[in-house]
């Protein structure tokens, strides 16, 4: 993820030093990366950085206001291979994001500019792991799907670096819903033990408000 951060950053802006000597004068469309990870390495003694979990940005200008659209997808695999069992048992943790919204832009100066409105956006986890019985005699799967879906309310800054390539960052409320099911089963269980298994596990619906600081950088280059 985070080496694909780099090189999608790279390759923005080496597409905006072409498109600054384009003939158009007013760009309508804009793609934006997660540039957190990258700016941090440059910082001194950062610590606390992440990556955020919209990992591309597009906007369409329009003249008093801008049409958006988010997507993330994050991914990741742990292999655990027991003492005294010849299979290796697998883990992993699945997370999709997207996202659609409208927002207005507010110039304050010809570099800054600030920005607010609301995105609609689904979510789901998908997380697989493994619980080990007394010294591996049992091992038991258990899958947890958790989809989430609702509004965001936004307020963002906006810095210009040139014409096509500018920062941001925002902050946000969520209002959602969050569904959850969880599956249980067996995968291994040693001769003369028993591995304890829930296999009528409720699915259960709760609703959720979040606040997302603006700890995070992108980079966009307008096309």
């Amino acid at each position: 993820m985070i080496h694909w951060t780099r090189w999608a950053v790279i390759g923005l802006l080496s597409l905006s030093a072409l498109l600054v000597r384009a003939q158009e004068a007013n760009p309508k469309n804009e793609i934006g990366v997660d540039a957190t990870y990258l700016i941090a390495r440059f910082i001194p003694n950062s610590t606390g950085f992440e990556l955020s979990s919209t990992a591309l940005t597009y906007r369409r200008y329009f003249d008093s206001f801008n049409l958006r659209a988010g997507l993330g997808f994050q991914s990741s695999n742990q292999e655990y291979t027991l003492e005294g069992i010849d299979e290796v048992f697998t883990s992993n943790r699945r997370f999709f994001l997207a996202s659609l919204g409208i927002e207005r832009p507010i110039e304050l100066s010809e570099r800054w500019q600030t920005y607010f409105g609301l995105d609609i956006f689904y979510s789901q986890l998908d997380d697989l792991g493994l619980t080990i019985y007394n010294f591996n005699a049992g091992v038991r799967e258990e899958q947890i799907v958790e989809s989430n879906q609702g509004v965001s309310p936004f307020l963002g800054i906006r810095f210009r670096i040139n014409d096509r390539v500018s920062l941001f960052s925002e902050a946000n409320f969520q209002l959602y819903i969050t569904d959850t099911k969880e599956d249980q089963r067996v995968i291994y269980e040693a001769e003369g033990f028993f591995v304890p298994i829930d296999e009528d596990v409720p699915s259960l619906e709760s609703m959720n408000v979040a606040f997302n600081a603006p700890y995070t950088i992108r980079i966009a280059v307008s096309l």
